[in-house]
């Protein structure tokens, strides 16, 4: 069958790489600026109250996305903190959805999104152990052997899309 796996990349005040608080600052920024339509008069300051008041105010996450594309087009449609079982091989993405967890206009430290990137098609060979053995799409159909990876199973990673493998869509 063919899956998409979703992984999730959370992005904190704590963010230990240059990406992360490049995207952590820039987004906090962009969420002060854009939340201010929904302060109802500077009485909200949360996300969730925000979002609690005015429904409308759940575009925030679409509208602070776009303050952090130019960080993820810089990735190179490869996940940051996702590799082979051998640590060599980084998983290719090919979107990436950026939602709020916690955002407060008073409290720069609380401020906390994830980062959900979606793998482009693979074919599940199956599982070995904990981990998905894939064949990667581009693979010759004719070839006698096939390009795959092992992918850790982690708390981190879902199966996001399953496709039924048919003969049309077995090497991708």
């Amino acid at each position: 069958m063919l899956i998409k796996l979703i992984y999730k990349q959370v992005i904190d005040s704590k963010g230990t790489t240059d990406f992360e608080k490049a995207v952590w600052h820039e987004a906090y920024e962009e969420f002060c600026l854009q939340s201010q339509r929904y302060h109802d008069n500077g009485r909200l300051f949360t996300l969730k109250d925000m979002v609690a008041n005015d429904g409308k105010a759940n575009s925030l996450h679409y509208k602070v996305g776009f303050s952090v594309g130019l960080f993820i087009s810089g990735l190179k449609s490869l996940i940051p903190m996702a590799y082979d079982t051998l640590g060599h091989t980084p998983v290719r993405f090919e979107a990436c959805e950026m939602q709020l967890i916690s955002a407060d206009t008073r409290s720069r430290n609380d401020f906390s999104l994830a980062l959900l990137y979606t793998t482009p098609p693979m074919v599940l060979h199956g599982l070995a152990g904990n981990r998905f053995w894939v064949i990667l799409p581009g693979n010759d159909p004719s070839a006698t052997w096939q390009q795959s990876m092992l992918i850790p199973m982690e708390p981190h990673i879902s199966i996001g899309q399953v496709q039924p493998l048919s003969y049309e869509n077995a090497y991708l």
